[in-house]
């Protein structure tokens, strides 16, 4: 949880009745609906009074109620994390040769001792879940917990060996609507919470906290895999990326001016996202777009002109076309460069999640 590209908080507020998702630390996942009411998401810094500190953790992920949620009949607020295909082929499962998978974390929440909370794992077409709850020993305390889950049904679908969601795993959230009384086993539903779970959004200042999530092969829960802090970036930006905002007059990409008033603007990006070969795959979004300018032949001679709009052109191998719009002066045909200004606040943030 030290890979935090979108920053280190945010507020998650009302949906308006539809349901909607927000990640904030890289790759993790909160679902949400509800009428009212809003909840803080936070990087959390640990320290050596922090039981995961001593092994190795540096940074917890925390919901804190703000406003309390009003409980309707499709209330739900599930963190979690949606896990590519590609990343669990060797489970081998919907098939007879299915592994069992063992999940392990540490969690800590300010609700009164043997307070229950839910973990959930469900494939993409809900069409199979399996649902344990458990207990926190003490208020206010660090606990590890772990569980270990059989191989589902075969026949069932997980969109194994794809760029489409695999598994959806879901730590300590609560739900109305997609809530089973049976526990510890596989249904044929998308089940990802438990008749008895504690309703823990519904009193401001109530708060989870989990870190050292780790989803693994087997039975048996083994110490935390750590990969570089390289290596763990590059992961995340397979999913999500930004441009810009680092350094004054950074470039961001080149291309060539198509009007006077427009240029396309190939951008790279830092690693092969997941899957950008369609413009319905994947969204940008523009921070400060006056941040940004082009580089470009106006008039005659080599000069910067502030960008009015940035939108999203076509996708590209191992990068995305931009188009950018200026209010004129380009020369057609000329080369173009996309730069940020003498500030740092332009950023292109690329959302290529689950």
């Amino acid at each position: 949880m030290r890979i935090a590209q979108r920053g280190t908080s945010n507020v998650i507020t009302t949906s308006g009745g539809a349901g909607a998702t927000a990640y904030l630390i890289d790759r993790f996942i909160t679902q949400w609906l509800s009428t009212d009411g809003n909840v803080s998401v936070n990087q959390q810094t640990l320290g050596a009074s922090d039981t995961p500190y001593q092994y190795g953790f540096r940074n917890s992920q925390r919901y804190t109620v703000n406003v309390p949620l009003t409980i309707g009949a499709s209330t739900y607020i599930l963190p979690g994390q949606n896990v590519e295909g590609y990343n669990i082929t060797d489970l081998n499962w919907g098939t007879s040769f299915g592994s069992p998978v063992t999940l392990s974390f540490w969690f800590r929440s300010n609700l009164q001792a043997g307070s229950t909370f839910p973990i959930a794992l469900r494939n993409s077409a809900t069409t199979a879940s399996y649902v344990s709850p458990f207990s926190i020993v003490a208020s206010g305390t660090w606990q590890y917990v772990t569980l270990t889950v059989p191989p589902p049904p075969n026949g069932t679908a997980w969109n194994s060996g794809t760029t489409s969601t695999g598994i959806t795993l879901a730590i300590g959230g609560w739900s109305v609507p997609i809530t089973t009384s049976t526990v510890n086993t596989w249904l044929a539903s998308g089940y990802l919470n438990a008749t008895g779970t504690v309703n823990w959004f519904i009193n401001a200042g109530n708060f989870i906290e989990f870190t050292g999530v780790q989803l693994e092969k087997g039975t048996l829960a083994t110490p935390f895999e750590v990969r570089p802090f390289a290596t763990e970036l590059q992961l995340c930006q397979r999913y999500f990326t930004k441009l810009g905002g680092t350094i004054t007059y950074e470039g961001i990409g080149n291309g060539v001016c198509v009007s006077a008033t427009n240029a396309s603007i190939l951008c790279p990006t830092p690693v092969p996202m997941r899957d950008i070969s369609s413009l319905t795959n994947y969204t940008i979004n523009v921070l400060n777009v006056g941040n940004f300018q082009l580089q470009s032949n106006v008039s005659g001679s080599w000069a910067g002109t502030g960008a009015s709009a940035i939108t999203r052109d076509r996708p590209a191998t191992n990068g995305i076309l931009l188009a950018v719009t200026v209010g004129g002066g380009l020369s057609l045909g000329s080369a173009a460069s996309l730069t940020n200004t003498n500030s740092t606040g332009g950023v292109i943030q690329i959302n290529n999640e689950l």
